[in-house]
This record gives structure tokens, C-alpha cells and sequence, in this order.
């Protein structure tokens, strides 16, 4: 009976420190990293089918997102910053395939599960580790930089955004 108990535990222990999954599929690669150590009790776990569908909606959803950015941009004082934000975006969204992601999960007020997604310019010199590290962030970088959050009930993007140049 022991046995049996030290068998269970060694495999609950085991399956509790899951390490970080990599995921890739037609046009992304990134991975799906321990969304306790970001959002405690409300965090969420994913399932690979999520990320499918989050990826369907970002492809799906692009021609919106450049509008909604081109929208936001136009109602902003700053005409200089304005036409940056634009080419910004514009560059995310021609090159949106290239960016490393990194996939963390919460619920929201609702009990909405919300997987939000950050995304890396692998050719900053920015690689797979920094990218499972959920305390790692980007502080400006413009366009090498962007993310967004995805409703998982909704089936919506929102949120997305690039990065503030340097």
C-alpha cells in the first residue's frame, strides 16, 4: 500500500511541475508557459487546440486589427507618432509569422478563460529561454515586440498592440 501512495504522489508531484510546451503549426511557434507564476489563483491551463484557434483568429482578424490600429492612430495628437505606430503595425502584420510566442492563461471577472499571447523577434537576439521565462519582458523595441489577448468563449482578439519605440 505504500508503495501504491509513493507511486501516486511521485506521479501527482511529476505531472504538477509540467515543463513549458512548445507548439508550432502553419505560420507560428511558441510556447505555452506556467500561468501560475503570472496570475496566481485566476490562472488558466491551455489546450493545444486553444492555441490553433487563437493562431485562426489572429490571421483571421488582421485586416480588422490594422484597421482598429489605423483608427486609434488617427484619433492621436502626436501626427509623428501616429505615422511610426502605423508602419509598426503594418510590419507586424506583414511579418507575423516570424515572431516567437509566448502563451500564459487566466480567467477573467466572467471565468472567462483569456490566454494572452507575447511575441519576440527571434533575429533581436531574443530565444527560446528568454521566451519560456515568464518574468522576461521587453521594455520598448517597437515592432520587434507586440501582444494581445484572445477570449477562448468569444473567440475574439483584443488588445493587440506593439510595442512603444525606445
Amino acid at each position: 500500500m505504500k508503495f501504491l501512495l509513493s507511486i501516486y504522489f511521485f506521479l501527482a508531484f511529476f505531472f504538477s511541475c509540467k515543463q513549458d510546451e512548445e507548439i508550432s503549426g502553419t505560420g507560428f511557434k511558441g510556447f505555452i508557459v506556467d500561468s501560475k507564476i503570472e496570475y496566481g489563483d485566476s490562472s488558466a491551463s491551455i489546450d493545444r487546440n486553444e492555441i490553433i484557434m487563437l493562431e485562426k483568429a489572429l490571421v483571421r482578424d488582421t485586416a480588422l486589427a490594422n484597421s482598429y490600429f489605423i483608427a486609434c492612430d488617427i484619433n492621436s495628437h502626436d501626427s509623428m507618432m501616429m505615422s511610426r505606430n502605423i508602419s509598426n503595425k503594418e510590419f507586424v502584420i506583414r511579418n507575423l509569422s516570424k515572431y516567437l510566442r509566448r502563451y500564459m492563461a487566466y480567467k477573467n471577472y466572467r471565468g472567462e478563460k483569456i490566454i494572452s499571447i507575447e511575441a519576440f523577434m527571434p533575429m533581436t537576439g531574443i530565444g527560446d529561454d528568454q521566451v519560456k521565462n515568464p518574468h522576461f519582458t521587453v521594455d520598448g523595441g517597437g515592432a520587434n515586440f507586440w501582444y494581445a489577448f484572445y477570449n477562448v468563449a468569444t473567440d475574439k482578439i483584443s488588445d493587440w498592440d506593439v510595442n512603444a519605440d525606445e
